[in-house]
C-alpha cells in the first residue's frame, strides 16, 4: 500500500508538460516534507518524493527528446519524410464521406538527411489504410508541430503516402489471423462480427455506432478495450493447464502468454499496464511468495509513466488505473463484507463493478456529461459470459489460418455469449435512466453501495428495487435535459453533423438525419417522433446523411426532399435504392417548394434554384431552407459566404438561425447584420477543424453549440437545452 502514494505522484509528476512539471515537482516535494514530520509518514513521503521528482525529470528529459530543435526548425515547411510506422493505424470517415487514415511514425529520414532524433521522436501522418505496425512509408506533407502536452511530435498530412515495405513479421502474423478470422466470422451475425475481434484482437472498427453508444451508455466498453480482465484470464488459463505444482513452469508459461497477448493486440497503454502488473503476479507465482494487487499496480503506474511519460495523459490508461484501483481498494473488500448479504457470486461482481465505476467517474466527466443507472447490473449480466467469451475469442483467432472449422465450432459459444451482451447493453441502454447525468448515476452507485453494506438481506432486494425505480422516476422529471413534449423545433445532438426537427399542427419535418450512428434516433426518441411527414436531405455529405439507415427504421417516413445535386454519389444512390426498396416517394427540392400547413410554411426552399451538380459544388449546391415554425428559423445547410450573399435580396430579419456548415469561417458578415436573429445555433461536435470559427461569435454574438449545449429546442416561445442557459 506503501507505493500507492508514489504511483500517483508518478501519474502527476509524468502528466505535466514542460512548462509544469518543475512547479509540480516542488509542490509535491513541500508536501512530502510537511508530511515527513509526521513519522509514520516518512517512507511514503520518500517514495512519494522519489517517484515524483522522477517522473518529473523523466517528462522533462522525454519532452525535450522528443523536439529536437532541428526537427522544430522545420515547422511550417514542406518536408520529404521516411520512418516505420509504431502504433495501430487509426481509420476515420471525414464529413463529405471519404476515410483517412492515420498513425504515428518513427522519422528515419527528413528532406533527405538520415534521422539523429532518437527514438523518442514520434510524428503523426496519413498513410495508407493497409500499413501494418512496423512498416517503412514514405511521403511528402507540410510538417506542424504539436504543443509539448501532446505525445507526436508534430503533424503531416501526407499527399502521396507510400508504403516503402513490409518489414514486420509479427505484425504481417496478426493481420494474417485478423483477416482469417474475419473470414471465418462471414456467416455469423452482426454482433458476432462486431465483438469477437474487439475481444480477441482489441479492434473494435467493426463495432456499429448503435451498439458502441449502448455500450458506452451501460459502461461495457471495456470489453473491447484489452486490458486487465484479458491478462487475468489469460494467465489464469495458463497456470491452470499447467498446474501450481509446477511453479516455476507455470509462471514461465503465464508469462509467455502475456507476451504473446501484447503482440496479439499491440502494446497500448493500457494493455502494457495490465502486462505489467500480470508481470509481477506471474513472478510471485514463480518464486512461492504472496502477490499484493496494490504494490504490482502501483509499480505498474510508475514503470509505464517513466518509461512514457506521456501516457498519463492517455484516457484509456487513466480508466484503466483507476477502475483496478477501484477494485483493489474497495470492491474486494466491499465483496467479502456483503457475503452475508447475498450470494457469493452475485455480491462480487456487483461490488467490483460498483467500485471501478465510482473510481471512474472523475475521468469520465472530462468527456462525457451521461451515464447510466443500470451500469452496475449490466455489467453483473455479462459478467458470466466474459471469461467463456476471450477464451473462446482468442482460440478461435489463433486456429482460424490452419484450421477454419475448429475457429468456427469455437465461435459458435462465442456467439452466444456476444448475443447476450449485445441483448443486455441494448436492453439497459433503452430503460429509462439511461443517458442521465453522470451527477445522477454517480449518486446511484453511491447509494447502491451503502445499501450493499447497511441492510441486512431480507430488506436489500426490496429496497434496491424501490431505490431503483425512484432513481429512474427522478431521472425522467423536467429539467433533467430531456426534450419536452410541447416542442416546436428541435436541433438535435449529433456530433459534428446536422438533424433537426421542425412540427406544426401535427405534421414533422426532419432537416438532414446527422452522422452514421444512433444520435439521429435517440433525439427521435426524446422528441416522440414516430413519423416524419417530410424528411428533407439538404444534400448527400456524410456528416448530413450517415444516420439515414438508423432513422429509416425509427420513424415512418411520408416522402423525401433531395438536393439537385447527387454527389458525392455512392451515397446519393445507396440512399434511393433504400427509398425504392421502402416505397418512400422522392422529390428533386429547388427554390419555390413549399410546404404549408393552413397559413403557417412549415417548409421553403430558398436555393438553389439551378444546382451546378458537380462534386465541389456539393456544399453551395445544398438546400437553404426556411420555415415560419417557432418565430421563423433559417437553415443554411453547409452554404458558403458567396450564396449567402446572393441570397442577401430575398432574406430578412429572422428568429433563429442555424448558422451555415457548423460554424466555418465561411460565413457572411453582411447577411448576419441583416438577419439579426434573436437565436442562433451550430450544430457541431467534436473537431480537429476549428469549427467554431472566431468569425462565428463576432457575427452572431449570442450564439449556441450543439457541442457544449446538446439539443436546443424551441417550445412555446422559449427556447431550452440540455446543458447550458440560453437566450
Amino acid at each position: 500500500m506503501r507505493l500507492l502514494p508514489a504511483a500517483a505522484a508518478s501519474l502527476c509528476g509524468a502528466g505535466a508538460s514542460l512548462y509544469r512539471a518543475w512547479w509540480i515537482l516542488a509542490v509535491v516535494a513541500a508536501v512530502c516534507l510537511l508530511a515527513g514530520l509526521v513519522p509514520r509518514l516518512r517512507t511514503q513521503a520518500a517514495v512519494s518524493a522519489g517517484a515524483a521528482g522522477l517522473a518529473a525529470i523523466a517528462a522533462l528529459g522525454a519532452t525535450w527528446a522528443a523536439r529536437p530543435p532541428d526537427l522544430i526548425a522545420l515547422d511550417g515547411r514542406y518536408v520529404d519524410i521516411s520512418g516505420t510506422v509504431m502504433t495501430r493505424v487509426v481509420e476515420r470517415q471525414l464529413p463529405w464521406g471519404e476515410v483517412e487514415c492515420t498513425a504515428q511514425i518513427r522519422p528515419s529520414r527528413v528532406d533527405g538527411g538520415s534521422s539523429e532524433f532518437g527514438w523518442r521522436v514520434r510524428l503523426q501522418v496519413t498513410v495508407p489504410c493497409d500499413t501494418l505496425r512496423g512498416d517503412a512509408v514514405s511521403g511528402r506533407g507540410r510538417l506542424r508541430v504539436s504543443d509539448p502536452n501532446h505525445r507526436e511530435t508534430g503533424r503531416i498530412n501526407l499527399a502521396n503516402p507510400r508504403i516503402v515495405r513490409h518489414q514486420a513479421v509479427t505484425a504481417q502474423i496478426v493481420a494474417r489471423l485478423s483477416e482469417a478470422l474475419s473470414t471465418v466470422l462471414e456467416p455469423f451475425p452482426d454482433h458476432a462480427r462486431a465483438l469477437i475481434p474487439g475481444v480477441a484482437l482489441g479492434d473494435d472498427s467493426q463495432v456499429p455506432d448503435s451498439l458502441r453508444t449502448a455500450m458506452q451508455s451501460t459502461s461495457l466498453t471495456h470489453l473491447i478495450a484489452v486490458s486487465g480482465g484479458h491478462v487475468a484470464i489469460v494467465t489464469g488459463v495458463a497456470i491452470t493447464l499447467v498446474g501450481r505444482r509446477h511453479r516455476r513452469l507455470a509462471a514461465a508459461c503465464a508469462a509467455l502468454a502475456v507476451v504473446a497477448l501484447v503482440i496479439l493486440v499491440g502494446p497500448e497503454p493500457s494493455v502494457l499496464r495490465a502486462a505489467l502488473m500480470g508481470g509481477l503476479i506471474v513472478m510471485a507465482v514463480g518464486t512461492g511468495r504472496p502477490s499484493g494487487s496494490a504494490p504490482a499496480l502501483a509499480v505498474a503506474v510508475i514503470g509505464m509513466t517513466l518509461l512514457s511519460p506521456w501516457t498519463a495523459l492517455s484516457y484509456g490508461f487513466l480508466l484503466s488505473v483507476l477502475a483496478t484501483m477501484g477494485i483493489v481498494l474497495v470492491g474486494v473488500p466491499m465483496g467479502a463484507a456483503v457475503r452475508g448479504s447475498i450470494p457469493r457470486i452475485i455480491a462480487e461482481p456487483v461490488a467490483m463493478s460498483l467500485a471501478a465505476q465510482l473510481f471512474c467517474m472523475p475521468v469520465l466527466a472530462l468527456f462525457t456529461d451521461q451515464s447510466s443507472l443500470w451500469s452496475v447490473l449490466a455489467n453483473v449480466a455479462i459478467a458470466p459470459a466474459v471469461a467463456p467469451l476471450t477464451i473462446t475469442g482468442l482460440g478461435a483467432t489463433l486456429l482460424a489460418p490452419a484450421c477454419p472449422w475448429a475457429a468456427h465450432l469455437l465461435l459458435i459459444p462465442a456467439s452466444i455469449c456476444t448475443a447476450w451482451i449485445a441483448d443486455v447493453a441494448s436492453f439497459c441502454a433503452a430503460m429509462p435512466g439511461s443517458g442521465v447525468s453522470l451527477g445522477v448515476a454517480t449518486l446511484g452507485l453511491i447509494t447502491g453501495g451503502i445499501l450493499l453494506l447497511v441492510l441486512p438481506s431480507r430488506w436489500l432486494w426490496g429496497v434496491g428495487a424501490i431505490v431503483g425505480a425512484t432513481m429512474s422516476v427522478f431521472a425522467l422529471l423536467p429539467g433533467g435535459g430531456g426534450i419536452p413534449s410541447n416542442w416546436d423545433a428541435v436541433q438535435c445532438d449529433v456530433g459534428q453533423g446536422a438533424a433537426l426537427l421542425l412540427r406544426a399542427e401535427g405534421r414533422t419535418v426532419m432537416i438532414d438525419v446527422g452522422p452514421e450512428g444512433d444520435a439521429a434516433v435517440r433525439c427521435l426518441r426524446s422528441a416522440g417522433v414516430t413519423r416524419i411527414d417530410i424528411l428533407v436531405l439538404t444534400h448527400w455529405h456524410a456528416d448530413h446523411v450517415g444516420g439515414l439507415s438508423a432513422v429509416l427504421d425509427q420513424a415512418t417516413v411520408g416522402e423525401v426532399w433531395t438536393s439537385g445535386n447527387a454527389e458525392p454519389q455512392a451515397a446519393s444512390r445507396a440512399a434511393l435504392r433504400e427509398f425504392r426498396r421502402r416505397h418512400i416517394p422522392v422529390t428533386e427540392a429547388h427554390a419555390g417548394a413549399e410546404a404549408r400547413v393552413g397559413d403557417t410554411a412549415l417548409l421553403r426552399v430558398i436555393w438553389p434554384d439551378h444546382p451546378r451538380g458537380d462534386e465541389a459544388s456539393a456544399n453551395d449546391d445544398a438546400l437553404v431552407l426556411r420555415s415560419d415554425v417557432a418565430g421563423g428559423i433559417l437553415v443554411f445547410s453547409d452554404s458558403g459566404e458567396e450564396v449567402q450573399d446572393r441570397l442577401y435580396g430575398v432574406l430578412g430579419p429572422v428568429r433563429s438561425v442555424i448558422v451555415a456548415h457548423h460554424g466555418s469561417a465561411d460565413q457572411s458578415a453582411r447577411v448576419a447584420a441583416l438577419l439579426s436573429p434573436e437565436i442562433t445555433v451550430v450544430s457541431v461536435g467534436e473537431n480537429n477543424y476549428g469549427h467554431p470559427a472566431p468569425i462565428v461569435a463576432r457575427i452572431y454574438p449570442h450564439y449556441r453549440a450543439t457541442l457544449d449545449c446538446g439539443a436546443i429546442w424551441w417550445a412555446g416561445g422559449s427556447v431550452g437545452a440540455q446543458r447550458c442557459e440560453t437566450g
